[in-house]
């Protein structure tokens, strides 16, 4: 009976999703499209802070640990800084997007999903090909001018895409580096992010939703590039908070 109630709930699921998505995020991507980034980003970041509030409680019936560690003087500040996260699943994005609003680097995949796409992009998304060699490069500068004008902020997965096998972390000799090594030339904060068990939530074959699955997120305060001596000790010290917090997720979750 357990087996035939989570299959009864697959349309149900997934039909909520689509309608929260027609009635909050479409909209709010039409109406903050003509402005600029910062602009776009005020007016439809609440709306996809509701829309993955929705995901998480109503479609997956996830439970969510969260801990946000910042400092409450950044917690009330506008979210400047380069925020970095192990990346598992697209149910990351909903998990981050429930707590911080910024817009992150997408694969060039994600902007041909038809409404979707048009809709990360209206919400200040980068995009690029990771097999473009001329593609990522475009990128890496937009993504420099973002962190340094206007918005000031960006998220980024280091790792470059979700891990496909297993469910930890690629360690720091496999990930990439441009942008931490921006930040610590630029002076600009960086924001560790961990998430746990997103890979659960999804049967990446079925498409079927596993309902009730425990996810986690932390969220560190930033780490300053003034406290260290060289870019390799910063670099390696961000991505040892994501590691770390990972961990911690996993004993506490598990």
């Amino acid at each position: 009976m357990k087996a035939l109630a989570r299959f009864a709930l697959q349309p149900f699921s997934y039909a909520t999703a689509l309608a929260a998505f027609i009635v909050t995020i479409l909209p709010a991507s039409i109406v903050s499209l003509p402005f600029n980034v910062k602009r776009r980003v005020d007016i439809s970041g609440p709306f996809w802070r509701a829309y993955s509030k929705i995901i998480l409680k109503v479609c997956t019936l996830a439970r969510v640990h969260a801990e946000d560690r910042r400092s409450e003087e950044a917690k009330r500040q506008p979210l400047n800084g380069l925020y970095i996260a192990n990346h598992q699943s697209f149910v990351d994005i909903p998990l981050i997007f429930s707590y911080i609003q910024i817009p992150p680097i997408m694969k060039k995949e994600i902007f041909y999903i038809p409404v979707f796409g048009f809709c990360a992009y209206a919400a200040g998304a980068l995009m690029v090909d990771r097999k473009n060699a001329s593609s990522r490069r475009d990128t890496l500068l937009k993504a420099q001018a973002r962190l340094t004008k206007g918005l000031k902020a960006l998220q980024v997965y280091p790792e470059g895409t979700r891990q496909k096998q297993g469910s930890e972390p690629k360690e720091y000799g496999f990930i990439k580096k441009a942008l931490l090594k921006f930040a610590f030339d630029k002076k600009i904060p960086v924001y560790p992010i961990s998430m746990y068990g997103t890979k659960h939530v999804i049967n990446s074959k079925t498409g079927f939703i596993n309902h009730g699955q425990k996810i986690g997120i932390i969220i560190k305060d930033a780490l300053d590039a003034r406290a260290f001596q060289d870019s390799e000790q910063f670099m390696k010290s961000c991505w040892q908070e994501v590691l770390e917090g990972h961990k911690e997720l996993q004993e506490k979750l598990t």
